[in-house]
Parts: C-alpha cells; sequence; structure tokens
C-alpha cells in the first residue's frame, strides 16, 4: 500500500490494490480467448475451452477491482482497515493502543525494501518503501503524531528514538544525557586504517577493499580463460584461409573476450577502492575512490541523528565482502553515509567511538 495525503496531518491513511496483477491476468485471456477465435478447430472447440477463458477473466476483472486500505485517527486513537471488491466486503476496526511501537525494518530482496509499520500486541503493516530516507520520515511522522516510540532495524541493530526526540542530532543526545568527553581507549591490535589528527579534524584513511573470498576465484578463472580465448583465436586467425574467416574469427573472438575482460576490470577496481573519512564538529564527509572514478558524501555534523556500527551489510553490500557485521552508519532525516564494511568488527567499533567524540564535540 501507499500513503495517501490528507490535510488533517494527525490523520494518515494507505491504500493498494492489485491493477497491474489485475491487468496482466485478464490481457491473458484476452489473448487466449483470440488465440481460440483465430484457430482453424475455433467451431469445435468445447464450451469448457470458452468457460475457463471467462473464468480466468473474471478473475483478472477482481483484482483490477480489489482496494484495501487502512486509516490511522491519531486524535480519536483509533484505526480502520478495509477491504473491498466494487462494493466494500470487510472492515476491521481497533483501537491505536493495541499498538506499542512504530516499526521501521528492511527486506533485503533484489533490491532493499524498508517496511514501516505499528507493532504491540498485534501487528499492522502500513506500506513498503525502497528510499531509506522517505520511509525514515514517515516512520517518524507516525511516532511524533500517534506519540510512539520508534524501533529501526533497518540495519539489523535496533535503534530506538522516543517520539520527543526524533530530531534530536547525535551532539544533543549527550548533552542531555550529561555524557562528557571521555578518553579513547588504545586502539585494537591489527588496525589496517591509518589515523590522523590535526587540531579539530580527524582523517581515516581506510584500507582497499582486497581481493578476497570468492571475489579472487572468480577474477583468477577469468583471468586464465581470458590468456586460453586469446591464444586459441590467435592461432585460428593466423591458421585462416581467407579475409572472411579471419574477419570473422576475430568478431567471434572480441564478442567472447571482451564481456570476461570487462568483468575482471570491475572486480579488480572494487577491490582497490579506497575510503578517505574527514571528520570536524561541523561535518563528517566520505570520499571513496575507485579506480576511474571518485565521489564524495557530506552531512552536516548537526544533521547527524544516529551513529552506529550495522549489524547487517550495507542495502546492495555482499556479505562475502564485508567483516563482520556490517558498516558504519552515520545517518539523518535527509542525508545517510556508510563506509568500512570490510573492516574487523572491533576497529568498526573503536572508530565509531573516535568519531562521535569529534562530530559531537
Amino acid at each position: 500500500m501507499k500513503r495517501v495525503p490528507t490535510s488533517d496531518p494527525h490523520r494518515h491513511e494507505f491504500r493498494g490494490g492489485a491493477t497491474l496483477l489485475g491487468l496482466t491476468v485478464a490481457a491473458a485471456s484476452v489473448v487466449k480467448l483470440l488465440a481460440i477465435l483465430a484457430s482453424r478447430e475455433a467451431q469445435r472447440s468445447p464450451a469448457s475451452a470458452y468457460a475457463i477463458v471467462a473464468t480466468v477473466a473474471l478473475i483478472g476483472f477482481l483484482l483490477i477491482s480489489f482496494r484495501q486500505g487502512i486509516v490511522l485517527d491519531a486524535r480519536e486513537r483509533r484505526y480502520r482497515r478495509w477491504w473491498s471488491v466494487l462494493v466494500p466486503v470487510r472492515v476491521k476496526k481497533g483501537s491505536l493502543d493495541e499498538f506499542r511501537r512504530v516499526a521501521l525494518g528492511n527486506w533485503k530482496r533484489q533490491r532493499a525494501v524498508y517496511p514501516v509499520g505499528l507493532e504491540g500486541a498485534s501487528t499492522l503493516a502500513l506500506t513498503e518503501i525502497r528510499r531509506y530516507q522517505t520511509a525514515r520520515q514517515l516512520a517518524e511522522d507516525l511516532a511524533r503524531t500517534l506519540h510512539l516510540p520508534l524501533f529501526d532495524t533497518s540495519t539489523g541493530r535496533m535503534v530506538v528514538r522516543d517520539p520527543e526526540h526524533l530530531d534530536e542530532s547525535l551532539r544533543e543526545r549527550r548533552r542531555r544525557q550529561g555524557k562528557p568527553a571521555a578518553p579513547l581507549g588504545e586502539p585494537p591490535a591489527g588496525l589496517r586504517t591509518r589515523v590522523e589528527a590535526s587540531g579539530g579534524t580527524l582523517r581515516l584513511y581506510l584500507p582497499p577493499l582486497g581481493f578476497r573470498g570468492p571475489s579472487l576465484g572468480v577474477m583468477v578463472l577469468l583471468g586464465l580463460l581470458d590468456v586460453v580465448l586469446v591464444l586459441v583465436f590467435l592461432v585460428a586467425l593466423l591458421q585462416g584461409q581467407g579475409a572472411v574467416d579471419r574477419l570473422l574469427t576475430l568478431v567471434v573472438a572480441l564478442a567472447m573476450v571482451v564481456p570476461t575482460a570487462l568483468v575482471f576490470v570491475k572486480l579488480f577496481a572494487a577491490a582497490r577502492t579506497t575510503q578517505n573519512v574527514e571528520a570536524t564538529p561541523r561535518y563528517l564527509r566520505v570520499e571513496t575512490r575507485a579506480l576511474f572514478s571518485s565521489r564524495a558524501v557530506e552531512i552536516s555534523s548537526d544533521a547527524i541523528e544516529d551513529l552506529h556500527v550495522a549489524s547487517a551489510p550495507a542495502a546492495g553490500q555482499r556479505r562475502g565482502r564485508s567483516g563482520p557485521g556490517g558498516p558504519i552508519v552515520a545517518r539523518g532525516d535527509a542525508e545517510s553515509i556508510s563506509f568500512g564494511e570490510h573492516l574487523g568488527r572491533q576497529e568498526k567499533e573503536w572508530l565509531r567511538e573516535v568519531l562521535e567524540e569529534v562530530l559531537s564535540a
């Protein structure tokens, strides 16, 4: 279901249906009917064939007309869930006091999906959103108007924020909690990140991802395959009887060698990608340098509300390329930054502590 805009800030409405699925089923029935009518034996087709087509078409029509929705009324502390097929067929009503929290999660399919719902004595799934920042803003809006805490488990690690402090920055939270600046502990053994501190600026130079796990095996196989293919086609090219044979051999060689070479280059570039982090009391900046490009993302320290080590790899990040757990994550309402997936757990926790001291100064 998708959220429907309303003029009342204390009223939240979500609606959905199965229109696309219904159109697909109905179109399939029409195609089948046309195929029967176009065949030479249309007159001999049994009535059961037409009955099946009509039944499928009816199912498609019912799916097209199917609708469902949820209405949350924060003032009345009530919710209403309804289903309809042309006309309302079922309505369920209940109290919002059944729920104890707003839940924001993460389902990793081909792409990350962030479900938002209410949990408590029962569960009420509201919507699924593909962009985290949009899902976060909706979850915060629900927590604020329904006066419920927000439980964010989108990184595999639960982050709980009460409705009174949803927009509180990392710095403001430390000051409210009276958490003083503490001396940093000794860095963990085998620290791979190069750390430089100058004045109020902290710079972290993370090591490259490196060649590891399945990626290394794939690169070796692709490299050997490219060498073998080049040698085979070179021999075939030299033994060609005419210009046409040689041209055909060259085209086939390029069609087979180029794709594997591109995959090899892509894996090599990913293995040599590095990240440089710069943190000050004013901002956090992460620059990712690949083999042929670089990209920088910056977020104001006043906008950072969460800073933690995720318990799961970031969206789109394969587990084989990560160290234990997930990346270091800095999140706000409008922007999120993650880095250091491939580092060890102790190293990530220590770096997070260092960054928190600098960003909240």
